[in-house]
């Protein structure tokens, strides 16, 4: 905001995301005399120009925010120490708040990964794990989680700011039948705007393709520490408040001013627009939708994903005007989701480390990956299309597993051919995959499946194409 000689700065507090932003720009552009408004979380701060400059009541901001849980002054509000241990005059001294404070985070964090391994041990990537080879209901399951965190989180917040717009707009209806029509515009044209340009990223996969493997994993990965980053500072982990990673306001502002759209169908076009904004689990099923390289698939990958979230955020939007009035609980809801989100953001990034052959918690399987039996099944012994003096790699591929069938010790640049009996693997675990190992990727047929290799010297994962089925190791001296 450019200086102006009516500009006035003031102080708040209790601000925790960028939907309060929102909410108390467009609650203060409401306030006669006032002209523009800028709120930022970052700074801890609200920059107004109005007529006058000194037409901001800071006492009537209080009263009126009081609920909200904003608290407004003309004095910056006193920094917050992180220190846990000060010197002082007195002696050593241990801020006790802070000490409760690291202990709830450490707990937190210990929760989190506790609860990673257990998904990770239970096999539940078979629901979540997608690519633009998973099965359109995948996609659903997808959407749903996005719809329990980080959806309704960004989605939901815009939603609440929108709410209010939507019942002044018809505050004389007392059947409460036209307050609804907003909301229903609104959802159809995420469904429809999700598919048509869910389909037009299928087609640009048809010039540009950024596949399954590396470069795809890089992808989830970048996408996740954003998730990981966005998902702490829900929860209010204020050493990660000053990395504002959020839709650029210029947009969010754009979106949710309906007077930059004309009509009652307005709301129809804002639900198709939420396609841009950066969601964590839309960008995932964004790449895959562009991978999938087809207007139908990537359409209908987007189009199931936004059934996903349908029933939390139409959830939000008929308690939308609860919500609106006691903005303390979009606070809870933020934290609620935000743990959510920072376990499925760790569980991704656990994944595609091992798509990409690196360590991970994955590793800490306190067993060892190897079954041993007596002989390799007399089935590939008496294959004609196998080298029977070459070296044999069995896994049976089961479930949502991948079980060794004797040693995955070989030597290096010897033949080697990979036999792998599909017994009725699920989900992403029919694409089999090994970085340096495997080229790309190799599909599972039912039965027996045999890849021939000449491996060089190291040490290789083998999981599915999403890093979610718990990867065997093999070792190449």
């Amino acid at each position: 905001m450019r200086k102006h000689k009516n500009a006035q700065t003031i102080y708040v507090e209790g601000m925790h995301c960028a939907s309060c932003e929102l909410l108390i720009e467009k609650t203060l552009e409401e306030h006669p005399g006032i002209k523009k408004v800028d709120a930022s979380l970052e700074k801890g701060q609200v920059k107004i120009v109005s007529d006058k400059s000194d037409s901001v009541d800071i006492e009537k901001l209080n009263k009126e925010f009081k609920e909200a849980g904003y608290k407004f002054s003309n004095k910056q509000f006193p920094k917050e120490s992180y220190k846990l241990i000060e010197l002082t005059d007195a002696g050593i001294e241990i801020n006790r708040d802070k000490f409760y404070e690291y202990l709830k985070i450490f707990g937190i964090l210990v929760f989190v990964l506790v609860l990673v391994m257990l998904i990770n041990n239970s096999n539940i990537g078979r629901y979540a794990g997608v690519d633009a080879n998973s099965s359109l209901p995948a996609f659903l399951v997808l959407g749903i989680v996005a719809g329990l965190s980080s959806c309704a989180a960004l989605v939901g917040g815009l939603l609440l700011v929108m709410t209010k717009q939507w019942n002044d707009l018809y505050i004389t209806d007392k059947t409460n039948k036209l307050k609804f029509q907003p909301h229903l515009l609104f959802h159809t044209g995420r469904l429809i705007g999700y598919f048509i340009f869910g389909g037009l990223l299928g087609l640009l996969g048809q010039v540009v393709s950024i596949g399954s493997g590396t470069s795809f994993a890089i992808v989830i990965i970048a996408v996740s520490v954003v998730m990981l980053v966005l998902a702490l500072q829900m929860i209010g982990v204020k050493q990660v408040q000053n990395l504002q990673l959020k839709t650029p306001k210029v947009i969010s502002k754009f979106i949710t001013n309906e007077s930059n759209f004309s009509g009652k169908y307005a709301p129809f076009i804002l639900g198709a627009l939420t396609f841009l904004l950066p969601c964590g689990f839309t960008l995932i099923a964004q790449a895959a939708a562009l991978a999938s390289s087809g207007f139908l698939k990537g359409g209908l990958i987007m189009l199931f994903f936004a059934i996903g979230t349908l029933p939390i955020l139409g959830g939000i939007s008929l308690t939308g005007v609860k919500f609106n009035t006691k903005p303390k609980l979009t606070s809870m809801f933020n934290k609620t989701a935000g743990i959510l989100i920072v376990v499925f953001s760790i569980y991704t990034i656990n994944s595609q480390l091992n798509v990409l052959g690196l360590k991970s918690l994955s590793d800490l399987e306190l067993k060892s990956n190897d079954t041993v039996t007596e002989k390799v099944d007399q089935e590939i012994s008496e294959n004609p299309d196998v080298d029977e003096n070459a070296q044999k790699l069995v896994i049976v591929a089961d479930d949502f597993s991948y079980t060794p069938q004797g040693s995955m010790t070989i030597e290096a640049d010897k033949p080697t051919v990979l036999a792998v009996n599909n017994k009725g693997v699920q989900g992403c675990g029919r694409f089999m995959a090994a970085r340096g190992l495997i080229d790309n990727f190799v599909e599972l047929d039912d039965g027996w499946n045999y890849v021939e290799l000449t491996p060089k010297k190291g040490v290789y994962k083998l999981t599915c194409t999403m890093g979610m089925v718990r990867p065997v190791t093999i070792t190449v001296i």
